[in-house]
């Protein structure tokens, strides 16, 4: 069940289903971090966790006999963290069941990609996936501190 979350401070930005989009995600997500009060590393951990997931979007959410498609994202703030929202009318597809990936024992060992879910994981406080109205929706919560709030 969920709960109705006093935010403030939303911003928007809808994206095409395109990896050239991700040039304007980022700087949206740095925007909105600053806006937020946040420091480098997290502005960091709220771009790089919005990259990986919409690039997952991006590359595998393709409905059959959809073409294209958007992706909305919206970023607040509620009463102790960032909130971050994902949400595109691709195939449901559910990044919290993804199992966690083993880490590679060495360098030479490890592959190349396949780690965004896990990297997600690490620096969001919370990763949450629901599926309503043919519509995904992933929601990241940050628990940064800042001076705005």
């Amino acid at each position: 069940m969920s709960q109705a979350v006093k935010t403030s401070g939303e911003r928007r930005l809808v994206l095409q289903k395109d990896l050239t989009e991700l040039r304007r995600l980022a700087a949206f997500a740095r925007d909105a971090g600053r806006a937020q009060g946040l420091d480098d590393a997290q502005i960091f951990a709220l771009e790089l966790c919005l990259e990986e997931a919409a690039a997952n979007i991006i590359k595998h959410s393709r409905a059959p006999g959809r073409p294209g498609g958007n992706i909305s994202v919206s970023i607040s703030r509620a009463a102790r963290c960032l909130v971050a929202r994902l949400e595109d009318d691709g195939a449901p597809f559910d990044p919290t069941r993804v199992p966690v990936s083993p880490v590679a024992e060495s360098l030479e060992n490890a592959r190349v990609g396949g780690l965004g879910i896990h990297l997600i994981r690490r620096l969001a406080t919370s990763m949450r996936y629901e599926r309503a109205k043919d519509c995904n929706r992933l929601t990241l919560e940050f628990g940064f501190e800042s001076d705005k709030t």
